[in-house]
């Protein structure tokens, strides 16, 4: 033991300083390491209050909901509405492209893309 220097007590949970005289300083706090230890809490379940989740959803929830049936019938009614000619004869274009070899395919979409740029 070196004098002046705090060494441990033996099981105590207080430091001696290490010089004559018997005189103790508290470690800790106080506080020995056996009652620093977390035990049972005095307090009881009844005691402490439930911890309650919110069932209720929030509005910005129900707005992307409503948003998205809104969308969705949006939808529906174009897919239902009847094709003008223009419509129609591009869907009917693109299916004849899609049915040629690559070698036709690619000359074929040249021409079409170059037409609207010619009016």
């Amino acid at each position: 033991m070196e004098p002046g220097r705090p060494q441990p007590g033996r099981g105590s949970g207080m430091w001696h300083t290490g010089g004559g005289g018997g005189k103790c300083q508290p470690g800790l706090g106080g506080v020995s390491v056996s009652q620093e230890v977390a035990g049972p809490s005095s307090l009881t379940q009844s005691q402490v209050p439930p911890l309650r989740l919110t069932t209720k959803r929030p509005r910005k929830g129900r707005n992307v909901e409503e948003a998205s049936l809104g969308l969705i019938k949006e939808a529906n009614d174009a897919l239902k509405a009847p094709l003008d000619a223009v419509e129609a004869y591009g869907i009917y274009i693109a299916s004849n492209l899609q049915q040629m070899k690559e070698g036709p395919h690619r000359k074929c979409e040249k021409i079409i893309f170059e037409w609207p740029n010619d009016r």
